[in-house]
Formats: C-alpha cells, sequence, structure tokens
C-alpha cells in the first residue's frame, strides 16, 4: 500500500495464436474490476475488450472477459453502456442483452451499434 503497486488481480494462461481461449487461476470470470467499479459509479461507458492479450495492450485499461459461461448479466448490472473496439465481441455481447446495456462498437471498419 503506498508503493504504487497494483496488487495482483489473477494469473491468465492464454496461446498467443488464440488469446480468447484462456484460464484464470483464481477462477475471476473478468479481467479489470476495478475499471468495472468504476464505470458503475460514474455512468460512463465500459471498454470491454475482445482477450486478456487486448487487456494487456490498453495497459489495464477495460475489461477482458474470461469466462463468457458466467452470469454477465449479474456481473454488469450496474452498468449503463458498453464500448467495444471490434464487432465480434459486441456480437456477443448483444446475445446475453436485448437493448440494455446499449453496446457502442468503434472499430477501423466499423462504427456504430451492435445488432
Amino acid at each position: 500500500p503506498g508503493w504504487g503497486i497494483t496488487p495482483v488481480e489473477d494469473l491468465i494462461a492464454f496461446y498467443t495464436p488464440t488469446p480468447a481461449v484462456c484460464w484464470a487461476m483464481r477462477g475471476s470470470p473478468i479481467l479489470g474490476q476495478q475499471n468495472l467499479e468504476r464505470a458503475e459509479f460514474t455512468g460512463k461507458p465500459l471498454w470491454i475488450v475482445e482477450s486478456p492479450l487486448e487487456y494487456l495492450k490498453a495497459r489495464g485499461r477495460g475489461v477482458a472477459i474470461i469466462d463468457w459461461k458466467a452470469n454477465l448479466s449479474l456481473i454488469f448490472g450496474g452498468i449503463r453502456s458498453i464500448r467495444c473496439d471490434d464487432i465480434k465481441t459486441a456480437r456477443r455481447l448483444s446475445a446475453f442483452w436485448k437493448g440494455h446495456p446499449e453496446i457502442l462498437v468503434r472499430s477501423q471498419k466499423t462504427q456504430g451499434r451492435a445488432a
């Protein structure tokens, strides 16, 4: 505490060619719990990245879903809107929610809302 050291959230293992297939030592369903809590508190859109590798590239900003079988409605229940950088993740998320929270997509090729 006070030393600028971030506590270890979890230990995640993945194979770089397929970073969306991963395993969590502690069984956390997401990476970035502190970012989830911040988005719930501020009401700002929660950034969800495609994989733990993208989470690392984003320097720990946003959230990566580790366990897509977890109760995502419960985990993200306080979130008003979600921002994704790719349509694949947005479509996967929209399969869980029908219009709430709002899912915004911003990528190099596509901008708009997930259908």
